[in-house]
């Protein structure tokens, strides 16, 4: 569900990323490997909500994860968790320490089937009850290979036994027009691609993915955008504005602080170890 970005904070970050087994990449989307250290007197780490939830291997259990424009806070204490039912951006994680994460990212199509069961809002602990999970991360950081979690992670993902229903499947092809657009289409245009009425494809949508499928469009686009500006660092801002589909700045700022919780000329200027991966 979470992006883990650095913006502004001086940390010595390493990040490994991974492809599940090709068997498994219909349900997974990324694996990856994070150990942040802190070595400077800044104390938290900004958080981006791309709307794929995670379940994240915690070694460290010590840190607090702030959210909304009154820092409201949340100890972190599980040793595997997600993040559930929270849209109240901006997003921090705070922590005096390193911090280490191993994230299984599951497709946005996968939300409902794999965590729409949750009750709990905000941060959910996955290994409470769960003795699996418990050897899990137990063996995640016992392991120091990266080749050893990944065989580790791939298991767990076989284990899952995933059957799409054809809902899952529809919303699917739905969320896969958004990714091929770059988040640059409309509802109606999925309307009438999908030949599906507003109200059913915008009901369908959340009861999978859990989000909006207005919301889910602008933060694809947001991300999207992000990721060109990555590899073509000469473009402007207002170039990217207009490029997305935005016709006034105030629109365009007002969707990249939904998602980022920050300005645009804040993020691009103080760009992030972890988002620099997708250049």
């Amino acid at each position: 569900m979470f992006i883990f970005d650095d913006i502004l904070i001086k940390f010595r970050m390493k990040v490994e990323s991974f492809k599940p087994n090709e068997h498994y990449d219909n349900v997974c989307k990324e694996i990856y490997d994070l150990v942040v250290i802190k070595h400077d007197d800044r104390d938290f780490i900004p958080v981006i909500d791309d709307c794929s939830y995670d379940i994240v291997f915690y070694k460290e259990r010590n840190c607090i994860f702030l959210y909304g424009e009154n820092n409201e806070v949340v100890d972190i204490q599980s040793g595997v968790f997600t993040i559930h039912n929270l849209n109240s951006p901006p997003y921090k994680l705070v922590s005096d320490s390193e911090i280490s994460f191993v994230t299984l990212k599951f497709h946005p199509w996968m939300n409902s089937y794999l965590f729409g069961s949750l009750k709990r809002k905000r941060i959910v602990d996955l290994a409470k009850d769960n003795e699996e999970l418990r050897a899990l991360h137990k063996n995640i950081f016992n392991t120091k290979k990266s080749s050893q979690r990944l065989e580790l992670l791939n298991t767990f993902l076989n284990s899952l036994e995933v059957s799409f229903s054809n809902r899952m499947l529809f919303v699917k092809s739905v969320c896969e027009t958004v990714f091929e657009e770059n988040g640059k289409v409309s509802v109606n245009d999925l309307c009438n691609e999908f030949g599906k009425s507003r109200q059913y494809l915008n009901r369908v949508f959340k009861q999978e993915v859990l989000y909006s499928l207005k919301h889910f469009i602008i933060t694809v686009r947001i991300l999207s955008l992000i990721k060109f500006k990555l590899n073509e660092n000469s473009i402007t801002l207002t170039e990217l504005c207009y490029d997305y589909g935005y016709f006034d700045q105030s629109h365009f700022i007002r969707d990249f602080k939904r998602v980022c919780g920050v300005t645009p000329k804040y993020f691009f200027e103080n760009l992030s170890e972890f988002m620099l991966r997708h250049k």
